[in-house]
Parts: C-alpha cells; sequence; structure tokens
C-alpha cells in the first residue's frame, strides 16, 4: 500500500511547493509594477519642470531683446539667434510648445 501512496504525496508535495511559490511571488510583482509607474510619474513630472524652466529661460531672453532692442539691436539680434538655436537643440520642450515659440 504505501508503493501506491507514495505518488499521491509526492504530488501532493509538488503541489503545495508550487502554491507557496506563487503566492510568495504575488506581492513582488505588485511591488514591481508600482514601482514602474511611479518612476515613470517621476519621469512625466521632471520633464514637465524641465519644460516649464525652458520656457521661462526663453521668455526671459525674449523679454530682455526687446528691451535692448532699442540701444542694441545687434545684441538683440545675438541674443534671439542663441535662444532660436536652444529651442532647435531643446527636447524637453512638447513639439506644440516649441511652434508656438518658434
Amino acid at each position: 500500500m504505501t508503493w501506491k501512496t507514495l505518488p499521491m504525496v509526492r504530488f501532493l508535495l509538488l503541489a503545495q511547493g508550487i502554491l507557496a511559490a506563487g503566492l510568495m511571488s504575488t506581492p513582488q510583482v505588485r511591488g514591481q509594477s508600482e514601482t514602474k509607474d511611479d518612476l515613470l510619474d517621476r519621469q512625466r513630472r521632471l520633464l514637465e519642470v524641465q519644460s516649464q524652466k525652458f520656457e521661462a529661460d526663453i521668455r526671459a531672453v525674449l523679454s530682455e531683446a526687446q528691451r535692448l532692442t532699442a540701444t542694441d539691436p545687434a545684441l538683440a539680434l545675438e541674443k534671439l539667434r542663441g535662444a532660436l538655436a536652444k529651442l532647435d537643440d531643446d527636447n524637453a520642450l512638447a513639439a506644440k510648445r516649441r511652434t508656438a515659440f518658434g
């Protein structure tokens, strides 16, 4: 009779091991997905802050160039060209916002 119950015991031990492994790995998967979401949100916020800073910098250059137009038009033009070059090189600013400046 023991030779008949031995396969059943092996099966039950194997099923118990699989169930335990599945239960132990479930919280890790949930934790990883939350971490990925957190990282994605963090990256979005960082990109938004970079975009806002870049827009503020461009607005400051435009304001300074407008002020310089009366006294030193060549310097104002140089500053505007520099701002345009920065605008072309920047990746943080969305295309829609970039076209509003350029």
